[in-house]
């Protein structure tokens, strides 16, 4: 597998300078070297950088502890290119780190790592490797665009290809990961959690190809909407095989409905409403900020779709 990190430009400054210095002393040594011996020498020097070149840089990077969160990008199968690291490190350092910290005013706690995926049978094997059955992660490979459990974070990049599409996977799967790393994942519910996601993700699409959001979320609403009004709708508390099964994206209710909440209290109060969630528990909470319950503000909104009001 091949890494890289982003540590900022100290770290790569220093990376480089260790690198050049063996390079430069491969070929002092070369000099002096038999001719005959001069492949092995170069296999050998290029097997010792393989092994440790990331040891370098953890070490390296254990120096500047102020240079956080620290992400690792690694190719999930062959069919990953090196530029596809370096674009996905980009967009992770402009867009997707700084929009996540700031709109939620959180800070990423642990390391994070990104594996990326050039086919189907590299992401399914991806999935498999992680524990998922099978037939579920079958399913998750037609349905999902990313995937986030714990820190780490699986990117199949053939299922985002559209403008703007990496931008949002990525922010939108790196929202899960500071719920997990700040326990707020465990306190909200998931239809919260989902749709906090898609708010973040499609922020950072509209950044730089706001035509194609607007066509995502258009889509989508209709196909929720239209769903409902074929009594196919699924509630905000529904299983995974339900939610697998439903013939819309069920992350669009819930996007739609963290929406809604956020138009009538505003994002300042939802953001409070997650944090105090950890300590005082969802439904405390839910009470105290927005003034009713978590379960009659979801029969209302769901009541809403039925009547395609929203």
């Amino acid at each position: 597998m091949t890494m890289m990190f982003y540590q900022g430009k100290r770290v790569v400054f220093l990376h480089k300078l260790v690198v050049w210095t063996i390079v430069f002393g491969a070929i002092f040594m070369l000099t002096r070297v038999p001719r005959q011996q001069i492949h092995q020498v170069s296999v050998a020097i290029g097997q010792w950088l393989t092994q440790n070149e990331i040891l370098l840089i953890e070490k390296i990077s254990a120096n500047y502890p102020k240079i956080k969160p620290q992400v690792v990008v690694v190719k999930g199968d062959h069919s990953v290119e090196s530029s596809s690291i370096a674009q996905v490190l980009r967009i992770l350092h402009t867009q997707s780190l700084p929009q996540v910290e700031k709109s939620l005013a959180l800070s990423f706690q642990q390391p994070i790592s990104v594996y990326l995926f050039g086919s189907r049978n590299g992401y399914l094997s991806g999935l498999e490797h992680w524990g998922i059955r099978q037939t579920v992660a079958a399913t998750m490979v037609n349905r999902t665009n990313g995937v986030a459990n714990g820190s780490v974070v699986y990117i199949p990049l053939y299922a985002n290809t559209l403008k703007g599409s990496l931008y949002n996977v990525l922010t939108h799967e790196l929202t899960h990961v500071i719920f997990n790393q700040n326990q707020i994942a465990r306190s909200i519910p998931t239809w919260i959690n989902e749709g906090v996601a898609w708010m973040e993700g499609l922020q950072t699409q509209a950044d730089v190809a706001k035509r194609s959001e607007m066509m995502l979320v258009k889509r989508g609403e209709a196909q929720v909407l239209a769903a409902f009004g074929n009594h196919e709708g699924v509630s905000l508390t529904s299983g995974e095989n339900a939610m697998l099964q439903a013939p819309y994206d069920v992350e669009l209710e819930d996007y739609m409905a963290v929406t809604k909440l956020v138009h009538t209290f505003g994002w300042k109060n939802m953001v409070h409403f997650m944090k105090d969630s950890v300590h005082e528990g969802p439904d405390t909470s839910f009470q105290k900020v927005f003034a009713e319950s978590i379960r009659h503000y979801m029969n209302e909104f769901q009541k809403s779709l039925h009547q395609s009001k929203i």
